[in-house]
């Protein structure tokens, strides 16, 4: 899971942005960057998939360490001791779909109960296309909403096949 334009919505306490926010009472959480965006609603029903369908948090963002301080400031659940995977390019690859594939080598056993949460697949399209031939669920929020209610939704469902 990326932070910037998936947690963090970017841009959605802006302007005109706020007349089409995906969810109510977005609010700005003095972050370890510049502030980060985040809807308290969100976080209460990601933490319930999370705790519900008992899934395991893996970070993929550049974030690095000012992950866990994130996740406790928004009250993200179980993110104090979730893996992060390097974001760095390779070899001309993107490199977090490099990161992603090294990931599921190693935890095979996973198979297609896997969901990536990342704006950037968006324009990713060898990266999306790669998820979608695995069988992981590939969501793209739009940075300025992050997850939506209807990503959440997809997310809930995946969870439960």
């Amino acid at each position: 899971m990326d932070i910037d334009g998936v947690l963090n919505a970017c841009g959605a306490l802006l302007g005109d942005v706020r007349k089409h926010q995906a969810w109510p009472g977005y609010e700005l959480v003095a972050g370890e960057r510049w502030g980060e965006t985040v809807s308290p609603q969100m976080v209460t029903e990601l933490n319930q998939i999370l705790n519900d369908h008992d899934v395991r948090l893996v970070w993929l963002t550049s974030w690095e360490s000012a992950v866990p301080a994130f996740g406790h400031k928004t009250g993200i659940d179980n993110v104090l001791h979730a893996p992060w995977l390097s974001t760095e390019d390779a070899h001309g690859e993107w490199g977090k779909l490099v990161s992603v594939r090294a990931f599921l080598s190693q935890h095979s056993k996973l198979g297609d109960k896997v969901a990536w949460l990342d704006d950037d697949l968006a324009s990713e399209h060898d990266a999306a296309l790669w998820a979608a031939r695995q069988g992981v669920l590939a969501i793209p929020p739009a940075a300025r909403h992050g997850i939506t209610p209807a990503h959440l939704h997809q997310l809930s469902e995946h969870c439960t096949r």
